[in-house]
């Protein structure tokens, strides 16, 4: 079969230009002048034919027919770059490298990286701060933990979790005995929704029947559930930390949804690298029964319909 096929530098410049729209810029990323990379997008616009940029004063827009071309050219590349570490896999002391917005690792990925660790200490892992699927496709992580990300070139966009929203208290509300809902009092902010959301879904009595406590904040309905004076509204990505460490406990098994869907983003043939393939497969592992990262429940944990 005989391939036709650009000149791969000019395909390389085209591509780093429409991600920046900018000849500059790319210019800066391939290490090379301006004047080379705008001189290869136009030796490219020559071969296909076609125009793949608007120059505007302030920078680049891509054409219809740019648009259209950049989908499979990013999508090449990607296949490439998975195919290139399939066949000559870095080197050991090569770390992988996951993305993740900031507040996702610092409230839920960087403190599971010990346990991590620990169960596999021949994969180093480095984590970054990755807010866009692109950083990805630039090759600047590995992998990307992102939020509301479904979709993106010719990557794998795989759904993780949905966040979810539960109860919590703090160990000593509890004692010994199961929670009784009719004996403590529900501390709401602008929760009211999400409690009544919860309530119904848990066959509990509605938030009319229940002692309530309005607080001005989240961050007041925490630290007052910390205190032992009532249960608050928790997430399995705000509490994370507050629940591993036992802080906090989650009373009951019911949670509902919040509507914050987390995706792994890496090109195709990563699944198959061997530190690839075990990070998530242990990221995996981290799932509750409800779709939410692992979190410690009370062992008596219990429905809220048994309280």
């Amino acid at each position: 079969m005989t391939y036709r096929i650009p000149p791969l530098n000019a395909l390389r410049a085209f591509e780093a230009a429409a991600r920046h729209l900018s000849f500059k810029q790319a210019a800066a990323e391939l290490n090379v002048t301006p004047g080379a990379v705008s001189q290869q997008v136009k030796g490219l616009e020559e071969t296909l034919g076609v125009r793949l940029f608007d120059r505007i004063h302030n920078g680049l827009m891509l054409t219809s027919e740019g648009q259209a071309y950049l989908t499979p050219i990013r999508s090449a590349f990607t296949n490439i770059s998975a195919a290139t570490e399939m066949v000559a896999p870095k080197s050991s002391g090569a770390a992988l490298t996951i993305g993740a917005e900031a507040n996702f690792a610092i409230k839920w990925l960087v403190p599971k990286m010990s346990a991590f660790q620990r169960a596999h200490p021949d994969v180093r892992v480095r984590i970054g701060e990755a807010t866009s699927a692109e950083a990805v496709a630039r090759g600047e992580v590995d992998i990307a933990i992102l939020k509301g990300v479904s979709a993106y070139g010719g990557l794998r966009c795989d759904l993780i979790f949905q966040e979810m929203m539960f109860p919590v208290a703090a160990p000593v509300l509890l004692g010994d005995d199961r929670i009784d809902l009719a004996s403590v009092a529900v501390l709401v902010t602008n929760d009211q929704a999400t409690w009544t959301t919860w309530l119904e879904h848990a066959g509990a009595p509605s938030l009319a029947d229940l002692e309530r406590i309005d607080l001005a904040s989240r961050d007041l309905a925490i630290h007052t559930a910390m205190a032992g004076r009532g249960l608050c509204m928790g997430s399995s990505l705000e509490e994370a930390a507050a629940l591993s460490e036992g802080r906090l406990t989650r009373p009951f098994r019911e949670a509902v949804g919040c509507g914050s869907s987390y995706y792994a983003v890496y090109p195709p043939g990563r699944a198959d690298c061997a530190s690839e393939h075990t990070f998530l497969t242990w990221f995996s592992s981290l799932m509750d029964e409800d779709g939410s990262p692992s979190v410690n429940l009370d062992p008596n944990h219990q429905t809220a319909a048994e309280a």
